[in-house]
């Protein structure tokens, strides 16, 4: 099966929202420095006037980013333009051309990351998956969809725990603790060095980028909340929760512990009601769970 046509989109997107992050982080570092806030010295250090500030940008806008931006736009950068030495203004937060270059930055990545995204949303339409399943659930949007779709290949997940396997999800029948980078949990993996010698090296098992990708999702699942019938998911979350908040086998652990317990809870059963969906769409059979097939455990369908 070949590569989604999505995935280059995808990877493109968010590469673009990383660099525009990173951008984004150097124009606040800059201008804290403008402010006073030196390298190696905390925010609280900085005059009442300027801490002020920095607390009406943040209550004003959801990136402090786009506060500075959106206030230097009012200055009609574009007048700066040229081999005209630029001077402060009073109010301004540019006091150089490359402090306004990095703005000028910040401002394409986000209006490239905007675009790229909102191509992706249009492309989704054609995927089944998205329109007659993903596009359905509660607390996943166009972007997580775009993820799974084309991080996925279902044509190579024979079973429901495939998915598990390959978002880094699955359990380590070693230790049964879940998958994680240890060094324990490593593979080795064989590979060509630049010489065209086959080479052998500690690997991770499955996919970090979907891992992560995936984690977002299901905390935005909980975070959309509603009933049982409209977020069934949501609600597998809350039950698991309780029942291991309650169960004295668990007693010790704390409540991060216990939220991840059952966060992973919710990921087992959307992935499981995802590949029985998208497993017929593309005209190939479904395998019964590991719980139904070892274990003789059948248990009642999400969604």
């Amino acid at each position: 099966m070949a590569v989604s046509p999505l995935r280059p989109l995808v990877r493109g997107s968010y590469a673009l929202q990383k660099l525009r992050i990173q951008t984004g982080l150097r124009v606040v570092a800059q201008y804290k420095n403008n402010l006073g806030q030196t390298p190696g010295t905390k925010e609280t250090e900085l005059s009442a006037e300027a801490i002020n500030l920095l607390k009406q940008l943040r209550e004003n806008y959801n990136r402090i980013t786009d506060g500075i931006v959106k206030e230097e736009k009012r200055t009609n950068l574009d007048k700066l333009l040229g081999g005209i030495k630029i001077q402060k203004e009073e109010g301004g937060l540019i006091g150089s051309m490359a402090e306004y270059a990095l703005v000028q930055q910040y401002i394409n990545l986000e209006k490239a990351e905007n675009e790229n995204f909102k191509l992706l949303t249009r492309e989704l339409e054609e995927y089944p998956i998205y329109t007659q399943f993903l596009k359905n659930i509660r607390g996943i949007g166009e972007r997580t969809a775009a993820v799974l779709i084309s991080e996925i290949d279902i044509h190579k997940a024979t079973y429901p725990s495939s998915l598990l396997a390959l978002s880094g999800y699955d359990v380590v029948t070693s230790d049964g603790q879940g998958r994680s980078r240890r060094k324990e949990h490593l593979i080795k993996k064989k590979y060509l060095d630049k010489n065209g010698v086959e080479q052998e090296k500690d690997s991770i098992t499955f996919n970090p980028f979907l891992k992560t990708k995936v984690h977002l999702m299901a905390e935005c699942i909980i975070k959309a909340g509603g009933t049982k019938e409209q977020n069934p998911y949501a609600e597998i979350y809350r039950n698991y929760k309780f029942r291991y908040a309650n169960h004295p086998n668990h007693k010790d652990k704390s409540k991060m512990h216990l939220h991840r317990m059952a966060l992973r809870k919710l990921i087992k059963y959307f992935f499981i009601s995802l590949y029985e969906f998208w497993r017929p769409l593309e005209g190939l059979e479904c395998s019964p769970t590991y719980e139904e097939a070892k274990l003789g455990i059948i248990h009642s369908k999400v969604a």
